[in-house]
């Protein structure tokens, strides 16, 4: 009956899967529709700078590129992010022979730190009223705070970096290298008169009016744009990003590794369930390639697999909660150092550390005391287990005959014979090899 249920429990994850697979597919067709040649594209990103942002970018830009579409407009909100995805997105619109315009909106948005430089890699660069820009100074997000000499050469690298795509795109080099080595930042109005944007636009229709006959540089010349009966069509970020944006999210790959442990202790306090051991293998494997595309301290997570080691041990040892105190301290220690001097978009809430630290540590009470219970059940092996339980009388019992217990004949006696074939009895007690049973109620 359980081997039934395991492979209908089967049968049902691979029916979702197919069902799942299939609604991807059709959703990646709708999204790879050709963009006409008189179509702008138009790309929304608001958040943080890292792999989905520069994989969204562009796979937008080879897009256009395949389409001919007249231009990329890259509607970005961010408070920065990581330096390699920031420069990936940077080589992509220089080298992209579409124009890449970008428009920091809505108003209220940003483009700071990694923003800084997206803006001035752009063919042209436009901010809504009420937007800001600035504070690009280089923060190291990965590994222990380097040292004056080591932070140094990180300021004056990116300030090279960003002087440079200020002279190719034709922008205020000054400014750019003073937001780098000084954070400093600028709204909407004083960047345009400060040459470090191109216009200001209060929404999107009045950008695609203002950029008719503009001329701006690409990666293979420059481009007049002629605008005036172009569409706009949005080009959304699809299915598979934004699974891997939500995995990107901190709190969620803490989470996964959390509901990881989960998975796995409970797989082994109760062994043939397969199902919590397969989530738990996979949210674990999803927790570690999220931690690869964040930049947190690899001593903070070792710490936190140190409490879970503490936590599935005090379900093998009684330790009278030494371990389980032992573990949640790791777990909690471990989450703080994870992203404690990171920017506070890289951070995990306090609550959620703590929150998840007390619910596992729940979890793990409840798993115990159910061990605890079965342990406590008086032992039952050999022909002892056999006693009260079910067997079928294979001959006539008239008082000796044949009956099948667990798969196995036996020699029996019946306490009150006679007992036809066929009759289902019950073991009352065991002399050597024969059964004395009796007829049940």
């Amino acid at each position: 009956m359980t081997h039934e249920k395991a492979v209908m429990n089967m049968c049902a994850l691979i029916r979702f899967a197919l069902a799942a697979s299939v609604l991807i597919v059709l959703t990646v067709a709708l999204d790879c529709r050709p963009v006409l040649a008189s179509e702008i594209l138009l790309l929304r990103y608001h958040g943080v700078i890292n792999p989905v942002s520069a994989q969204y970018l562009e796979t937008g830009l080879e897009k256009a590129r395949k389409d001919q579409a007249l231009a990329v407009v890259l509607e970005l909100d961010t408070p920065g992010g990581l330096d390699l995805s920031m420069r990936s997105m940077v080589k992509a619109m220089l080298a992209s022979p579409i124009p890449v315009i970008v428009f920091v909106a809505p108003a209220g948005s940003r483009a700071a730190s990694a923003g800084v430089f997206l803006v001035y890699a752009s063919s042209l660069a436009a901010m809504a009223p009420g937007t800001n820009l600035g504070a690009a100074h280089p923060v190291t997000l990965e590994g222990p705070a380097p040292g004056k000499t080591m932070q140094k050469k990180m300021e004056n690298d990116a300030a090279a970096y960003i002087g440079s795509i200020a002279t190719k795109r034709g922008r205020n080099a000054q400014w750019a290298m003073e937001a780098v080595r000084k954070s400093v930042s600028i709204g909407a109005e004083d960047a345009l008169k400060k040459g470090v944007i191109d216009l200001v636009a209060p929404d999107l229709p009045a950008l695609m009016t203002s950029l008719d006959g503009r001329t701006v540089p690409t990666g293979s010349g420059t481009v007049t744009l002629h605008l005036t009966s172009a569409r706009v069509r949005e080009y959304p970020l699809s299915v598979g990003l934004k699974a891997l944006r939500i995995l990107s999210e901190p709190q969620v790959a803490f989470l996964l590794m959390t509901l990881g442990f989960w998975g796995i202790v409970f797989e082994l306090s109760q062994p043939g369930m397969v199902v919590p051991g397969v989530v738990g293998v996979m949210s674990l494997a999803l927790a570690f390639y999220a931690f690869q595309t964040l930049p947190f301290h690899w001593a903070g997570i070792l710490l936190i697999l140190l409490g879970f080691v503490f936590l599935l041990l005090e379900v093998k040892i009684p330790s009278y909660g030494v371990l389980t105190s032992g573990g949640l301290l790791s777990m909690i220690l471990g989450g703080f150092m994870l992203d404690f001097d990171l920017p506070h978009y890289f951070r995990i809430p306090a609550p959620v550390i703590i929150g998840t630290a007390l619910v596992t540590a729940v979890f793990l009470a409840l798993v115990v005391r159910q061990g605890w219970k079965t342990f406590s059940l008086p032992s039952r092996t050999g022909p002892e287990a056999m006693l009260d339980e079910p067997a079928v009388a294979l001959t006539d019992l008239n008082p000796d005959g044949e009956v099948r217990i667990y798969g196995e004949d036996w020699h029996a006696v019946a306490e009150a014979p006679p007992i036809p074939k066929g009759t289902t009895v019950r073991v009352t007690r065991i002399d050597g090899f024969t059964l004395h049973v009796q007829r049940t109620m």
